[in-house]
């Protein structure tokens, strides 16, 4: 039988963290007051100063806005290959990094010192792209990169298909002040639940929420129960 070693390593820097889910209302699994019926899936870390973000493996990059706060996005990485054999990860979302990282007036901000990798990375293939010299002074408009203005029912993995924004593990993708939510969501290959498309879709509208909490309560199909709910609970 194949042995698996556990390893892990840090998404952020630890100075400056400050307990959070001390007060129960932070952390992942069922919700303060309402233990049966809600559960949530974004696990939240906090800061006393801005503090920067790593991309935890290597992948492929899509952008969000937050839903609620015009100064933060959210960025979901779909890792590349199988990296966490035997379990497999669909994505990784991060909840609350700094819009000011990446953008200025809905324009892409221009490489620089503690600017993000990535800015350096998107301008590159873009230039490429479009056969241009070079990309200093390049205005890259909001669109180019994605679009936010999409529809939320829109899915993720239609979404992520599309952009041409890549990662490695390690590199600098952005800060967060205040908190950053996570979300780890499994994936289960050919596998799937009946009923799943009532349940839960993986959508645009999940990708920007500045956090996730399942309510069986919310669930008014006949055909789903709370156990059908308690399965999806897992992909996370």
């Amino acid at each position: 039988m194949k042995q698996y070693k556990p390893y892990s390593h840090f998404f952020t820097d630890l100075s400056d963290l400050i307990n959070a889910g001390s007060s129960g209302t932070d952390g992942f699994g069922p919700v303060d007051g309402s233990l049966t019926t809600k559960y949530r899936v974004t696990s939240k870390i906090k800061a006393s100063s801005t503090r920067p973000l790593y991309a935890i493996c290597d992948g492929k990059i899509l952008i969000q806005p937050q839903t609620g706060d015009n100064t933060k996005i959210n960025i979901i990485i779909k890792p590349a290959g199988n990296n966490y054999s035997p379990i497999k990860i669909k994505y990784f979302v991060y909840r609350g990094i700094n819009k000011a990282d990446y953008f200025t007036n809905d324009v892409l901000n221009q490489p620089g010192t503690g600017k993000p990798e990535i800015l350096n990375k998107m301008l590159l293939q873009f230039t490429t792209f479009n056969a241009l010299s070079s990309p200093v002074g390049i205005v890259f408009p909001l669109e180019n990169v994605f679009n936010f203005s999409a529809p939320g029912t829109n899915l993720i993995d239609n979404a992520i298909q599309s952009s041409f924004i890549t990662c490695k593990a390690g590199d600098y993708i952005g800060s967060f002040n205040s908190e950053i939510g996570l979300d780890i969501v499994l994936d289960h290959g050919e596998y799937t639940l009946e009923n799943q498309e009532i349940l839960f879709n993986f959508d645009l509208n999940y990708a920007r929420s500045k956090e996730f909490i399942f309510d069986t309560d919310a669930i008014t199909s006949g055909n789903v129960s709370k156990k059908d709910l308690r399965k999806i609970y897992i992909s996370f």
